[in-house]
């Protein structure tokens, strides 16, 4: 007896869950190597591009050409991204404290103001560091490729120096390291 109450508790548990509609949260929009784009994050970008161009007052391509240029960029972004943790680039959380300081004093505001204008334009405040720690990260892996793949030769520092003096005369003091 007690078994048949079990199996018919069961039986009613799962019967009960299968009615249930699935919902979809979000769509994967594009998959880079180990990781996703999802549409929210296509649909926020562009949000939040639509509100910048109209504050500029700048023209913007129809939704489509916008779309697809923005799944572009945040393609890139996350390829990017993936390369700055196999290299293991960090933005510590003073570093992005004092970018978003140097934001606000940009645009004029105090920290508060700033809080409040990010409010104001339905934008988290945690998910603005997000966004601010991730261009910092894309930032930082740019400028290491760049100065992995530079390399400058003596031989130019001496030409260099050489030209600039020719150019100018005795009396003019140069700082090296401006070169």
């Amino acid at each position: 007896m007690k078994n048949w109450k079990t199996l018919l508790l069961g039986i009613a548990m799962i019967a009960n869950t299968s009615f249930a509609a699935p919902q979809v949260v979000d769509k994967v929009a594009a998959v880079v190597n180990n990781g996703v784009v999802l549409e929210s994050d296509v649909d926020g970008l562009m949000q939040s591009v639509k509100l910048n161009a109209g504050q500029a007052g700048q023209q913007l391509p129809d939704d489509a050409t916008l779309r697809h240029q923005i799944l572009e960029r945040l393609i890139m972004d996350q390829i990017v991204l993936q390369m700055g943790q196999k290299m293991g680039v960090k933005i510590s959380d003073d570093q992005l404290d004092q970018a978003i300081a140097n934001i606000a004093k940009q645009n004029n505001m105090t920290m508060d103001q700033m809080r409040s204008r990010l409010a104001y334009d339905g934008i988290n405040y945690s998910t603005y560091r997000n966004q601010i720690r991730k261009e910092m990260l894309i930032s930082e892996v740019r400028n290491n490729e760049v100065r992995r793949r530079i390399t400058v030769l003596p031989q130019e520092v001496e030409t260099l120096a050489k030209q600039i003096g020719d150019q100018n005369d005795a009396s003019t003091e140069l700082n090296l390291s401006h070169i």
